[in-house]
């Protein structure tokens, strides 16, 4: 992304983007470089936006990084863009040709999880923004005229004192549970599985509607029900746009494309479209459109206030029934760019972990290791690589299955690891040395 114009107003925008690629709550993983910002800006985050002075050492691994999922694609492994760290480069001031060149050659194409914004025009830039000494912001590519979104000097200190106040220890919710978000509509499993319309992303891509879509049509389709049911407060038509077709398209297209899907949905009982726009002239989906992921918070908001651990398991048991698989399993390629930019995928994944965990723990309780595996298995399907989640699963086997169970659940687990290129954590390398060690001592001894 390049952004000319007024040269003062280009890196306020910048420094706007840096602080915000930083501190978003999708962002825990990304990683910031920034090269020509004030000192001021770059100190703001901490460690989480680097202040480079030689861009030479990031862009060569960048090359590095791209070489090695070329590889791993020629080699036959699976090479998931979306598993891999997010990396950004800010630049507020011009680089050399040569280093331009390099930087668009490993920045070019779809797939990887990396990109360049750029204060000046830089090669290859496949977005351009253009900015005023106003603070007007057009991006040509979308026919969009805005107000710049900027960090102003007057500004600075106040945001340095947000996020001081943000970086202070958080009381944590009660017994150490996560947080479960707040839904839409409170939906159970029951009412979803009745549901005539209904999207599931706790999985493979599941939408079910009632009207008539041709087939090669549905991808997309249910791209746009996807993402506007993780956006239930509504999303501006060219924010839509913007993410359901991120190298561009036409008023013309977009349109079309919002009809068929209305029609697909088709209507509530009282006549009123499924997709629907709101005062502000935002679509959303109607309180009808059953989402998988609020009737799993449904339920477990629920199982907070059961009254006895019976009727609590019985709650996470539902509510783990409704995980298929990882969120939003198997989805193209070249669709659904815009998950890394939120943070449903990493809040989904704390929340079903959290989930799991404790269905385990109720299970181990009452002695009963079979619950207590298949809680576990249920929280690894969305969650593969959580190593509290395994830790779980050893134990389990531990009470209930010898040493052949455990050694298959090592073996199973090292896999998965290891396809994912996860290390092992030692709190993990230690429980399963502790369980060798105490379960061939247990038989030694005839316990």
């Amino acid at each position: 992304m390049q952004i000319t114009g007024d040269a003062v107003v280009a890196s306020q925008v910048a420094s706007a983007l840096a602080i915000q690629l930083a501190t978003m709550p999708w962002s825990d993983s990304v990683r910031v470089s920034a090269l020509g910002l004030p000192a001021e800006v770059t100190s703001l985050a901490g460690a989480r936006v680097n202040a480079i002075t030689d861009l030479e050492p990031v862009v060569a691994a960048l090359e590095a990084r791209d070489a090695r999922g070329q590889d791993d694609v020629l080699t036959g492994r699976l090479a998931r863009v979306q598993d891999e760290a997010p990396e950004y480069i800010v630049l507020a001031e011009p680089i050399s040709e040569a280093i331009a060149a390099r930087v668009a050659a490993v920045t070019a194409g779809s797939r990887h999880p990396f990109g360049v914004v750029a204060v000046g025009s830089i090669p290859g830039a496949q977005w351009r923004l253009e900015v005023d000494e106003a603070g007007s912001l057009t991006l040509p590519l979308l026919a969009l005229r805005v107000t710049a979104h900027r960090l102003l000097p007057r500004a600075q200190q106040a945001v340095a004192d947000l996020f001081e106040a943000a970086d202070a220890e958080a009381p944590s919710p009660a017994g150490g549970r996560v947080e479960i978000p707040g839904t839409p509509q409170s939906i159970d499993d029951a009412a979803f599985a009745a549901a005539p319309v209904r999207v599931g992303i706790l999985g493979p891509i599941a939408v079910r509607a009632s009207g008539p879509m041709d087939p090669s049509r549905i991808p997309l389709a249910a791209e746009v029900v996807t993402y506007l049911a993780a956006h239930p407060g509504g999303v501006h038509p060219s924010v839509l746009a913007a993410a359901i077709w991120p190298r561009g398209v036409t008023h013309t297209v977009a349109t079309a494309t919002i009809d068929r899907v209305r029609d697909w949905l088709g209507d509530d009982a009282d006549g009123a479209a499924r997709l629907r726009t709101d005062e502000t002239g935002r679509y959303q989906l109607a309180p009808s459109v059953a989402v998988d992921w609020h009737s799993l918070c449904t339920l477990l908001l629920r199982s907070r206030n059961a009254g006895a651990p019976q009727e609590e398991a019985e709650l996470l048991r539902r509510a783990l029934h409704l995980v298929r698989g990882q969120v939003l399993q198997d989805r193209p390629a070249t669709r659904y760019s815009w998950l890394v930019r939120t943070p449903l995928e990493h809040t989904i994944e704390t929340v079903v972990v959290d989930a799991a965990h404790r269905l385990a723990q109720i299970s181990a309780q009452i002695s009963d290791p079979r619950d207590c595996s298949e809680a576990v298995l249920s929280g690894l399907r969305l969650a593969p690589t959580a190593q509290l989640l395994w830790r779980d699963l050893l134990e389990a086997e531990h009470r209930g299955g010898g040493v052949p169970g455990l050694q298959a659940a090592v073996a199973d687990m090292q896999e998965t690891m290891d396809r994912s290129g996860t290390p092992v954590d030692a709190e993990t390398e230690a429980l399963i040395e502790h369980l060798m060690s105490s379960r061939a001592a247990a038989e030694a001894t005839g316990a």
